[in-house]
């Protein structure tokens, strides 16, 4: 099995997020509306500590107008209340935390907790790095064109969030076709697979999905679809 080394929680790391971060924050200037959001790795300690990092990359906030700049990381770190998810980020996060719990846990949609239940699997989501390829806020039905001009501007801080961060395990909710172009696949080898394509390298597996809110498929084929393309990859370079 190849083994990762763990990533060193140090001030150039942190300082080096730190200005990811301003470079996000600066970003108002060039888009001159919304302010943007922050987002990146929820939790350092947490995500360092996995032997295989998991960096979810979805579109953007559904906050359109919204000039109050805020952090998504602190958001999601609070999303577990006593009920389940918070009001209004369960159709979004409840796949993502069954998914990332089943990549972490080795389980299948069927045997993971309910998060109405067991509000404690959400904890799973300080783990994860979660990223945004557009970092202004926008509505309810992203626009493909603002996207994909926005993503033009700010691709160097999500292509720098990538090399930083260094997942392991990179799930696209609905954004490949906007980055594929700026990751290296040529050391890939492309599966295809339910629901489109997994790419394999001996060091990372990128999976092109649809958004963890998506009507396409059920939310077990979803996140079941996750996990299996993840744990072929592990009985394909990682066996235990």
């Amino acid at each position: 099995m190849l083994k990762f080394n763990h990533m060193e929680v140090n001030d150039e790391f942190r300082l080096r997020i730190k200005e990811l971060d301003d470079k996000i924050s600066n970003l108002k200037d060039v888009e001159n509306r919304s302010s943007p959001i922050l987002d990146g790795i929820v939790d350092i300690k947490e995500y360092v500590a996995q032997d295989f990092k998991i960096m979810w990359i979805l579109k953007e906030v559904n906050s359109e107008d919204d000039n109050d700049e805020w952090d998504l990381r602190d958001l999601i770190a609070k999303l577990k209340q006593d009920y389940g998810i918070l009001n209004g980020w369960a159709g979004t996060f409840n796949p993502i935390v069954y998914s990332t719990y089943g990549l972490v846990n080795n389980k299948f949609w069927s045997e993971i907790p309910n998060t109405d239940a067991n509000p404690e699997v959400i904890d799973v989501l300080k783990q994860i790095a979660y990223v945004n390829i557009k970092k202004i806020p926008g509505g309810a039905l992203a626009n493909h064109t603002n996207l994909l001009n926005s993503y033009n501007i700010q691709k160097d801080i999500l292509i720098s969030q990538i090399d930083l961060f260094e997942p392991n395990i990179i799930i696209c909710g609905g954004t490949f076709s906007y980055i594929k172009n700026d990751l290296i696949l040529d050391e890939f080898e492309q599966i295809g697979h339910l629901p489109r394509n997994i790419y394999y390298s001996p060091e990372k597996v990128i999976i092109d999905t649809f958004h963890p809110n998506n009507r396409t498929i059920s939310q077990e084929k979803y996140c079941d679809s996750i996990i299996n393309a993840v744990l072929e990859w592990k009985k394909k370079y990682h066996k235990f």
